[in-house]
Formats: C-alpha cells, structure tokens, sequence
C-alpha cells in the first residue's frame, strides 16, 4: 500500500500506512534533504489499504484508501492546509482496490474502486461537493480487483483491470461519454495463470499501454 506522485514542482510524494504505528496513513514528501510529514500525522482512523496519491492543478494532495477502524469503507481525503479533510462523503461501502487520478483537461478528480459488495468496479467524477457516477456502477459485471485509470488527450478516462472473477483476465476499457467500451479485444491477454497489478498509461497520440 504505498503510492508516490510528483508534483508540479517536481517535488516527489509517498502516501503509505505505517505499521510502526497502528497502520495510520501517512504522506511525506522529500524537501531534497529529509523526508518531511504531511499534514497531521496519521490521516486515517486505523490501518490503511490500498492507498492511492494524485495531485490537483494547484499541488493540493488527494489521497484514497480503505480505513479498517471504519469498517473497511473507502475514504478520499485532501490536504487543507494542515490537516486531512474528506472530499464529498465517505462511502459506506467496504471495498479491495481503489485508485484516483486527476483529468488535467478540467482538473477533475475520478475515483475507480471495486464494490466490496458484488466486486464490480465503479468509475465516480468528484464535482466539488459529492460523488457523480461515470457510466453505470459494476459495469465489470464480474468481481475485479487491481485497477488503474489514465487519460487520453480530451480527457476521457481509460480503465484497466483485473477480471478476478473471469480466470483472473486483465482488461482495458474507456469511457466513451455515456457508457463504458471494450479498448480492442477483450480480455486482451489469456493464460493458464491469473494476472495481478495492472498499470496503465496513455501517450500523447493517445495510443494506451
């Protein structure tokens, strides 16, 4: 469960759970010397999973995770001046995989996560005060787990996953304004073993690996 990111300053950010200390998240980020605490200590209740760091356009920190004290619900929190505040409400669902990145188009924030509940993976757009969703929830229709987003140059979301269970098949999608496509054939990689940790990336022809 850790993450890093880098700024706009390029400046880098590692968000992680600390075992030494009750599993609580923690960000820091290296001022080019030490390794410098973000905020207050601890931005979660208990242990946390499955951390997930990404930046808005004025170097405001995001983070996401699970919090095992709060019944394993997922969180989104940032970074107001000192202290870890939530973005929207806490979702009071428990989830595995979580991920979010920002759309550098309009400076949106996405939210990919799998529902603990049926294991499908949910897409969420944050717009200032709430959660909207992006396209239809469990779209995977399968349970899913190690997502990653990225986005092309119009600022359309891409997805990839993990089918845990479908033989445990990776798979990329893309959001296309309303609904949620296959990118090619899917899954577009089939073997007697499962995958795990899927990354996804998207160059400037918008060509996605």
């Amino acid at each position: 469960s850790i993450s890093l990111a880098i700024d706009s300053n390029n400046v880098p950010y590692v968000a992680f759970w600390d075992s030494d200390d009750s599993g609580l998240g923690m960000v820091k980020y290296f001022d080019g010397a030490d390794w410098i605490t973000v905020g207050n200590l601890g931005f979660s209740s208990g242990e946390t999973q499955y951390v997930s760091l990404a930046f808005d356009s004025n170097n405001v920190p995001y983070v996401a995770y699970k919090d095992s004290a709060n019944d394993g619900f997922l969180f989104v929190k940032y970074l107001d001046g000192s202290d870890w505040v939530s973005a929207g409400s806490t979702f009071e669902r428990s989830n595995t995989y979580s991920t979010i990145a920002f759309n550098s188009e309009n400076n949106s924030l996405y939210l990919a996560f799998n529902d603990g509940d049926n294991g499908g993976v949910i897409v969420k757009r944050f717009n200032g005060s709430g959660w909207v969703n992006v396209g239809a929830e469990g779209f995977s229709n399968v349970d899913s787990t190690y997502l990653s987003l990225a986005f092309d140059s119009n600022g359309m979301p891409y997805i990839t996953y993990v089918e845990a269970g479908n033989d445990g098949f990776p798979v990329v999608m893309k959001f296309d304004g309303s609904d949620w496509v296959d990118v090619g054939t899917q899954p577009f990689y089939e073997d007697s073993f499962s995958t795990s940790y899927t990354s996804l990336a998207i160059d400037s022809n918008d060509v996605p690996y």
